[in-house]
């Protein structure tokens, strides 16, 4: 309060609190209560007095200004309108304007959102998967989100490069055998029905391939050629009408051959001869031992004659191979044929024979375990001079010996004019030795995947199984040599059942179609069983996730994974090096297929 004494002279403390309630009421009420107190001191008066008069002399002066230079009213009036027109027409330029820039605006906006939902719907694309497993059943479809851009995955990747496109997928299929034919001829039409929907239907695994043997083999119920005339170096005894597979075997084949005409394919036959009759052979027996030299030719022209015969039935046969397992002497019908002695068999005989009478036929070396692949196809391929590599269109291969993938890859790459094909697989009885079950054993389908996996990965184009139809006893088999089939039937019950290689192969079929082509796949942060020599059609937790992939003819990919072990397995996908991605999770011992749409 002293501080403020110093600066207002004259002024106590009393007359501040009454100056400071006076402010309250307002400034002009100070001044009237300070004078009508007479607390302020005289000079302090004067000056508020000469400063109001000063106020009144400007106001006269300006009165004064305007009247001089007073604007006559009609300027004064056509000012004003002009000044309205003006603030209206500005107002409606500005109300147009508004209208624009919010019509602009919300049209962009329109625009804009339409263009998000586009990309939206662009980035939520959906994958369809179906999925097999013991837990989860047979075939279950699901989907997932396809995402743009790459995301970090601390677990196992699958790597898919669609760009790096490899061999063409000829398709799948299995062999049409007299033990099949057989028995489907003692089911009913209903079963038989059933049969050729779940083979080569739109509904089952939609099969375009399939193997025949050119005379008996052993799951045939006798040994048999179509002529047995010994020495008869001319054919003329050969039975052109084909009676013994008239009766099973080729009406079998036909039912087929509608049903995948009638998805507008077309079925491509693979044969093989198991022996040529017993008269050319050095063992003068079809089990066994060799083909005499002095027969290589008139058993090229046999050959030759079994295939304008099956013409001759509607039948025309896609491809031969030379000899099945030639470096075995089986107890069943069998050939042993050295690599060299091949080379000659189709560089002089074969060869100029068949593709002489039928060019459009193609021609399979070796035909046997791959792990022989390499050497046996190096000195067909060298023997002779070279002279059989031109008449060559593939090498075949069996899986018996195990998984040997590396085989495959190896002979895919040093002959990448030569087709690869899988054309045999089965389980054996000695396989599962003390627990043989023609009904139900989910780890035959577990083989079956891993097998079709590394031999598409390594470049094979097909993959054939083995017997299309057996019996619950593995059979008929005429030396009881007798194996699993994909298809059992129950005669008695006239029943058909499907074991778990169907639902694994079908995996591949239903998908990897024909003209597709395989693209590079590989896993990335899995475990990977690196040993060749595998038992078998064996796949376990030391497999790690497995993966193949292929460009399917309009474009699109198609994935299969599969895991072997006991734990449900989280991944992820990841498509031409993460500019696509998308989550995985699979069951136990399950397969997958992923169907995506075109990129």
């Amino acid at each position: 309060m002293a501080n403020l004494e110093r600066v207002i002279d004259g002024v106590s403390s009393a007359d501040l609190l009454m100056m400071a309630e006076a402010e309250a009421r307002g400034p002009l009420l100070l001044e009237t209560e300070m004078c009508s107190q007479r607390k302020l001191p005289r000079q302090h008066i004067c000056i508020a007095i000469a400063v109001v008069i000063a106020g009144l002399l400007l106001g006269l002066v300006g009165l004064m200004v305007l009247s001089v230079f007073r604007v006559p009213d009609g300027l004064a009036s056509a000012s004003h309108e002009k000044m309205v027109q003006l603030t209206v027409q500005s107002k409606k330029e500005s109300e147009n304007k508004g209208k624009s820039i919010r019509h602009h605006s919300e049209h962009s906006h329109k625009k804009k959102q339409h263009g998000h939902h586009q990309k939206t719907a662009q980035k939520s694309r959906h994958v369809n998967i179906m999925t097999t497993s013991p837990a989860m059943g047979n075939w279950v479809w699901s989907n997932v989100a396809l995402e743009e851009g790459d995301k970090w995955f601390p677990g196992p990747t699958v790597q898919v490069r669609s760009s790096e496109e490899h061999q063409e997928i000829l398709g799948f299929g299995g062999a049409f055998t007299e033990a099949s034919a057989v028995l489907f001829k003692q089911l009913n039409a209903g079963a038989q029905n059933d049969i050729i929907e779940k083979y080569f239907g739109e509904s089952g695994l939609g099969y375009v391939m399939g193997r025949v043997h050119i005379n008996s083999c052993d799951f045939s119920t006798g040994s048999y050629s179509f002529d047995d005339q010994d020495n008869d170096w001319e054919l003329k005894s050969f039975d052109m009408s084909l009676g013994r597979d008239s009766g099973a075997l080729i009406p079998l084949i036909w039912r087929a051959q509608s049903a995948v005409r009638s998805r507008n394919q077309s079925l491509k036959l693979l044969a093989s001869p198991w022996s040529a009759p017993w008269w050319m052979k050095t063992g003068r027996t079809m089990t066994g031992s060799g083909l005499r030299p002095e027969c290589q030719a008139v058993w090229a022209t046999y050959i030759g004659k079994w295939i304008q015969a099956y013409r001759d039935k509607g039948i025309p046969i896609w491809g031969i191979t030379v000899q099945n397992e030639p470096t075995s002497p089986n107890i069943f019908e069998s050939t042993v044929m050295p690599a060299e002695e091949q080379a000659e068999f189709v560089a002089w005989h074969l060869g100029p024979t068949v593709k002489g009478w039928h060019p459009e036929v193609k021609i399979f070396a070796f035909d046997h375990n791959k792990d022989l692949l390499v050497d046996y196809t190096y000195g067909v391929a060298y023997g002779a001079g070279g002279a059989a590599l031109k008449y060559l269109d593939g090498v075949a291969f069996h899986w018996y010996a195990g998984d040997y993938f590396q085989n495959v890859a190896t002979v895919r790459q040093v002959f990448p004019q030569l087709m690869m094909l899988a054309s045999e697989a089965t389980y054996e009885r000695s396989h599962f030795a003390n627990h043989w079950s023609p009904t139900w054993d989910w780890s035959h389908g577990l083989g079956y995947a891993h097998d079709i996996i590394g031999d598409l990965n390594a470049g094979s184009s097909s993959w054939i199984d083995w017997n299309l139809i057996l019996d619950g006893g593995g059979g008929p088999n005429h030396v009881n040599n007798v194996c699993d089939a994909t298809i059992i039937v129950d005669i008695g019950q006239q029943k058909v059942y499907q074991h778990p290689q169907y639902f694994y192969i079908g995996h591949f079929s239903k998908f990897f179609v024909p003209r597709s082509r395989s693209i590079s796949t590989w896993v990335d942060g899995s475990w990977k069983h690196w040993a060749e020599r595998k038992y078998y059609g064996t796949c376990d937790q030391s497999d790690g996730l497995q993966a193949t992939s292929v460009k399917q003819p309009d474009g699109k990919i198609a994935i299969v994974v599969l895991n072997c072990g006991w734990e449900w397995l989280d991944f992820r996908i990841r498509i031409n090096d993460g500019r696509y991605t998308m989550p995985g999770k699979i069951p136990p011992q399950g397969i997958q297929s992923y169907q995506l749409p075109k990129l």
